[in-house]
């Protein structure tokens, strides 16, 4: 296994709570998980961990860019749910 792949197979196991809020979180509907599809894939692409720092980060971009309302609040709420998470919960 390469050091890429390594660094994603650890990431994948530290971040397993996570992953796992996003495909079962009730607040994210088709747009936002195709939006996470492709900005997953974007990373993926780019070799960069898959994480929810770099997950935020890209989903900033993506509304920094946005010009349509509708697309922009499609991201706001994708980041609002990423960013939510939290791994200590109270």
């Amino acid at each position: 296994m390469n050091n890429v792949a390594s660094d994603h197979a650890i990431t994948r196991k530290k971040n397993n709570g996570f992953f796992e809020y996003l495909t079962h979180s009730p607040f994210l509907f088709e747009e936002e998980y195709a939006l996470l599809g492709s900005i997953t894939r974007r990373l993926i692409a780019s070799n960069t961990l898959l994480t929810k720092k770099y997950i935020a980060l890209e989903l900033i971009r993506e509304l920094e860019t946005s010009e349509n309302h509708v697309n922009a609040d499609i991201v706001r709420t994708t980041l609002e749910v990423v960013l939510g998470y939290s791994d200590n919960p109270k």
